[in-house]
C-alpha cells in the first residue's frame, strides 16, 4: 500500500512544481507553448474538429464536464464565480489532432477563490483516441463519450465517468474524492487508485483489473468474467460482484477483516476455487472486509 500512498505523493509534488504559491499570493501556473493559447470558450469549426482525435485537460477548481452534442464541431465554455479578464479566462490550444485545454493563460497570478465550470462538447459520432483530464480539486464529469483510452486524475475532486465507451485502457485515480465508472464497452484494462474515496465500477467486462485503496471502499461489478485481476484495501472493504456463471479462483489476504461469497466455493489454504478456477484474482485487505457475490443474487 506504500506503494500508492508514494505515487499520490509524486503527482502532488508534480502539479505542485507547475502551480505553486509565490511570496506575493500569487500563484504560478506555467506550461509549455504558452504563447500558442489563444485565450476564451470557442466552437471549433468541422475543418478543425475533424482533425481532432485527443483531449489533454488541466483544471484547478470547480467542475469539469465532457459530454456530447449532435454537431461536428469541438464546443466548449467557462463559467466562473467572479469577473473574467483575458488572464483568468481558460487558454486552448489545438496542437496537430491534440486539442488542450488550460485553467487560465501560463504565468502568476492570484487565483484566491476563483472557481470556474467547464464544459466541453464533443461530436456524438467520433471515437477519441485519449481523453486525458488532471484537476487538483476540481470534479470530472465525462458522459456518453467513446473513446479508446481514459485517464482521469484528481487531488479532491470526484471522477465520475457515465454511460461511456472505453475499449482499450483505464486509469482513474484520486486521493480523497470518490471514483464512479459506468462503461457501456468491454475494457482492455483498468487501473483505479484512491486513498480515501470510494471506488464504484461498472462494466461489462474488464479483461484486467486493479483497484487500490487505503481507506475507501472498493466496488467491482462485471457482467461477465474478467480473466485477472488484484484488488486492494488497507481498512476499506471490497465488494466483487461476477455473473452466476463465474469460473474463478481468488488468492485471498486479510488480518482482521471477513469473508463472505454467495457462490460455492472450495477452499485450498487461502485459495477459494469456484468452478475450474479458470480466471485468477487476487484480493487482500488488513482490516476491511472481502465479499464476492453472484450478481442479482
Amino acid at each position: 500500500m506504500k506503494k500508492i500512498i508514494n505515487a499520490f505523493l509524486l503527482a502532488v509534488i508534480l502539479i505542485m512544481m507547475s502551480f505553486s504559491l509565490t511570496g506575493c499570493g500569487k500563484t504560478n501556473y506555467l506550461y509549455k507553448d504558452a504563447d500558442k493559447y489563444i485565450a476564451g470558450g470557442a466552437e471549433l469549426n468541422e475543418d478543425i474538429s475533424k482533425n481532432i482525435l485527443n483531449v489533454e485537460i488541466d483544471w484547478i477548481n470547480g467542475n469539469t464536464e465532457i459530454t456530447f452534442h449532435d454537431k461536428n464541431t469541438f464546443l466548449f465554455s467557462e463559467e466562473s464565480n467572479r469577473a473574467l479578464d483575458e488572464a483568468l479566462s481558460l487558454h486552448y490550444f489545438v496542437d496537430d489532432n491534440t486539442l488542450k485545454i488550460k485553467f487560465v493563460k501560463s504565468g502568476s497570478f492570484n487565483l484566491n477563490n476563483l472557481n470556474k465550470n467547464l464544459e466541453l462538447f464533443v461530436p456524438e459520432s467520433l471515437e477519441l483516441s485519449d481523453l486525458n483530464i488532471n484537476t487538483v480539486s476540481a470534479n470530472i464529469s465525462v458522459k456518453g463519450i467513446s473513446a479508446r483510452n481514459l485517464k482521469a486524475e484528481s487531488i479532491s475532486g470526484e471522477i465520475g465517468i457515465f454511460d461511456s465507451n472505453i475499449f482499450n485502457d483505464v486509469e482513474l485515480e484520486s486521493v480523497s474524492g470518490n471514483i464512479s465508472l459506468i462503461s457501456l464497452s468491454n475494457i482492455n484494462i483498468l487501473n483505479a487508485e484512491s486513498v480515501s474515496g470510494e471506488m464504484n465500477i461498472k462494466a461489462p467486462v474488464a479483461e484486467t483489473f486493479k483497484a487500490e485503496s487505503v481507506s475507501g471502499k472498493i466496488k467491482l461489478l462485471f457482467d461477465q468474467t474478467p480473466l485477472n485481476g488484484n484488488a486492494k484495501s488497507v481498512s476499506g472493504d471490497i465488494n466483487l460482484y461476477l455473473p452466476e456463471n463465474a469460473d474463478f479462483s481468488i488468492e485471498l489476504y486479510t488480518v482482521s477483516g471477513d469473508f463472505n461469497s454467495t457462490f460455492e466455493l472450495t477452499i485450498n489454504n487461502n485459495v477459494y476455487t469456484c468452478n475450474q478456477g479458470k480466471n485468477k484474482y487476487n484480493l487482500e485487505t488488513t482490516s476491511g472486509d472481502i465479499a464476492v457475490y453472484k450478481q442479482n443474487v
